[in-house]
């Protein structure tokens, strides 16, 4: 089994990207000092992307893979990929005590398209949601919206069907293999003037859950929004993301969002305020912050980056964030870190 999960690999890695004209990704270096309830702790990450996609007749391939080699403990290793490392099902090629160095495919599809259908199976994401942080109807891969240097949020086991009504209306249906668990999901999608909806509905672990979202834009706003409810006991229960982005000029950039959540698998029960600003200082430079208020416990979350481009490439980067989490349910370390990426 080991050898042949290290065969494909270099085939993939090493043969296939000779077949195919344009290759991307990046690698990076971050090194990260976490201060969690008075105890100090320090990571080091070298993260290495390929990202592969190639279209030919009818058929789409799409292969995106990480390594990483990770020095220091696991207990918050979703900070640095966005989700547990067990439902990313990592190959190790090292694992000691302190260092680990692991490999794992975040898309691994293969796609068929028609006039008016797409069937798709492998491993790849299946966007229903629209809110950008904390998206309700990210029933398949959920993801951490804390997670630091995480750009790509990785996808599921799958099978998939689509079928286009017109170019912005389609129904789909998916059966998804997650954490050794069934899903199913369908969806619809349609567009009404400026505004995109959709209504969904889940299988999970035999509860059905009944979803839906808009994402619309005037002017310089652009509007979202997503709601999920399942019936427990006698009662029901709902998660609700609200949010907006609006340019504030050609430098500023803002995104707000508002979340509550009755407490499932993914979240707790509780609720969370987010604003988010980039602005961009000049042409190699910029500046990013966040600010979450969490409750209850009165939660508080302060993140700050700047990043400066040594060239078009090459980009250097700072970053912390401070949590002040009293008892609220939401616990996050104090971080402050540094890092260099270069993006091919």
């Amino acid at each position: 089994m080991v050898k042949s999960y290290k065969a494909k690999c270099i085939f993939l890695l090493i043969f296939a990207p000779c077949l195919y004209s344009s290759i991307s990704g990046y690698f990076k270096v971050n090194s990260f000092y976490l201060n969690y309830s008075n105890e100090f702790s320090s990571i080091q990450l070298l993260r290495f992307r390929l990202k592969i996609e190639k279209s030919w007749n009818s058929f789409s391939f799409k292969l995106h893979s990480e390594t990483n080699a990770l020095n220091g403990s696991e207990k918050f290793y979703s900070l640095f990929t966005g989700s547990l490392l067990e439902e990313l099902n990592p190959f190790y090629l090292y694992k000691g005590n302190q260092l680990k160095v692991y490999h794992f495919f975040d898309k691994l599809s293969l796609s068929y398209k028609t006039e008016k259908f797409i069937f798709g199976m492998g491993r790849e994401r299946i966007p229903w949601g629209k809110a950008k942080l904390f998206s309700v109807l990210d029933m398949f891969n959920p993801y951490n919206p804390f997670s630091l240097e995480k750009e790509e949020k990785q996808g599921v086991n799958s099978l998939r069907i689509q079928y286009y009504f017109t170019g912005f209306s389609w129904v789909e249906s998916v059966y998804v293999r997650r954490n050794g668990r069934n899903y199913y999901g369908s969806a619809v999608f349609f567009s009404s003037g400026h505004t995109d909806i959709n209504f969904c509905i889940f299988s999970i672990t035999g509860e059905m859950i009944y979803g839906a979202a808009f994402e619309g834009s005037k002017g310089r706003f652009v509007f979202r929004g997503e709601l999920a409810v399942k019936k427990e006991k006698k009662s029901l229960m709902s998660d609700l993301s609200i949010g907006a982005d609006y340019q504030l000029s050609s430098k500023i950039y803002l995104i707000g969002e508002y979340f509550s959540s009755d407490g499932s698998e993914l979240y707790p029960k509780g609720k969370v305020f987010v604003i988010i600003g980039d602005y961009q200082i000049s042409a190699l430079s910029r500046i990013q912050f966040g600010y979450f208020n969490t409750s209850p416990g009165n939660g508080n979350f302060l993140f700050l980056r700047f990043s400066y481009d040594i060239s078009k490439n090459l980009d250097t980067h700072i970053g912390f964030l401070y949590s002040k989490a009293g008892s609220s349910a939401w616990q996050f370390p104090k971080i402050a870190y540094a890092g260099i990426s270069f993006f091919y």
